[in-house]
């Protein structure tokens, strides 16, 4: 009786390198991305320079490519090579950013500049505010109007809206209401305003809608009326912003504009 002939083993698969890269690769280009971001953004707000977050699309669009690469030298070379689950991995990860995070993160990102947009125009027209205390209750000339709330704020990023950063400022000034005192211009809208008697009288200006600041193109110093708001709208949902001449923030559609005043009649 013969012996029996010893079974030969099939070779061993190596994993695949490029498996294992594509996998890697899918889960920190999204993690570098957003650090970078952070990084930009924080130069955002001295040299206004803006990054898309097409540039977050970009890196994920290569890393799907890059694991579907992977995946098909996997599949073809499946008797030598091993890690189909890692390319696969690779390219579930890489969708579920490219379809699911991205999306999620340009929501956030928009809301976010709407609200450093919002913030920035308030804090201007407190600036306004301010300047008035300082000048006998008159806001500034609107021709120079930049120039002299830039000694009321120290931050000069304020002035720059971040959907258009490489405006030195992306607001602008109702000329209607250019050395205006502002007792004059809110008694039009309650008849015993008085300065003196702001914070009282504060909750009773729900109805101001009288324009101090507004969202335009003009740049620095820039003035103007109605015709010189944005032409198109800045920010998501259509919102463009306002300050009204009670230092109040205000949000409106572009194409409803119709309550706003700009040059209140006298009384």
């Amino acid at each position: 009786m013969g012996e029996a002939t010893p079974t030969a083993l099939p070779p061993r698969r190596r994993t695949s390198k490029l498996a294992i890269a594509a996998l890697v690769t899918s889960v920190a280009g999204p993690i570098l991305w957003f650090f970078s971001a952070l990084v930009i953004d924080y130069r955002n707000q001295t040299t206004g320079h803006d990054m898309s977050i097409r540039a977050l699309y970009v890196v994920l669009s290569a890393d799907l490519l890059f694991a579907l690469i992977a995946l098909t030298r996997v599949v073809i070379g499946r008797r030598r090579l091993a890690g189909l689950g890692l390319a696969v991995a690779g390219v579930l990860v890489s969708l579920f950013g490219l379809f699911v995070v991205a999306p999620v993160l340009r929501e956030m990102r928009e809301a976010a500049r709407g609200m450093s947009c919002e913030m920035s125009i308030q804090n201007l027209g407190a600036a306004a505010m301010m300047y008035a205390q300082d000048h006998g209750g008159r806001l500034p000339p609107s021709d120079r109007w930049c120039d002299c709330l830039s000694a009321y704020t120290p931050y000069r990023f304020v002035f720059v809206c971040p959907e258009a950063p490489r405006l030195r400022c992306g607001y602008a000034f109702n000329r209607a209401l250019s050395g205006k005192s502002v007792d004059e211009v809110l008694r039009r809208v309650h008849p015993n305003w008085d300065w003196r008697d702001r914070k009282k009288l504060s909750s009773k200006l729900s109805d101001d809608r009288t324009v101090l600041l507004y969202e335009s193109d003009l740049g620095w110093n820039g003035a103007g009326g109605p015709h010189s708001l944005v032409s198109r709208p800045r920010h998501r949902g259509k919102d463009v912003f306002c300050v009204l001449s009670s230092g109040s923030a205000y949000t409106r559609e572009r194409n409803h504009q119709s309550d706003l005043v700009w040059n209140p009649p006298q009384r």
